[in-house]
């Protein structure tokens, strides 16, 4: 099993970013927590300065949390979901 994990990825509005584990973390008990350590933007993007996801996956469920800062707005919830197996 891995003991850490990474992502990275782009937006059809002009961020990019590439995300590490929280505080230096690791998958735990079925949960990743990243953090961002890079944002880049296109002139025309959202002034995003900072994201945090969390993903967890518990027994029939998968769920999904994005935390977002932006210039002159402090990091706070963004959007969630939660995936259920039928």
């Amino acid at each position: 099993m891995r003991d850490s994990v990474g992502l990275d990825g782009g937006t059809a509005t002009g961020r990019g970013e590439l995300d590490a584990p929280a505080d230096g973390g690791a998958v735990d008990d079925g949960v990743i927590d990243l953090s961002s350590t890079v944002v880049s933007l296109a002139p025309t993007a959202s002034p995003v300065t900072e994201l945090r996801r969390r993903i967890q996956g518990r027994g029939e469920e998968l769920s999904f949390e994005l935390e977002t800062a932006m210039e002159g707005v402090e990091l706070r919830w963004h959007v969630g979901s939660t995936l259920a197996r039928a």
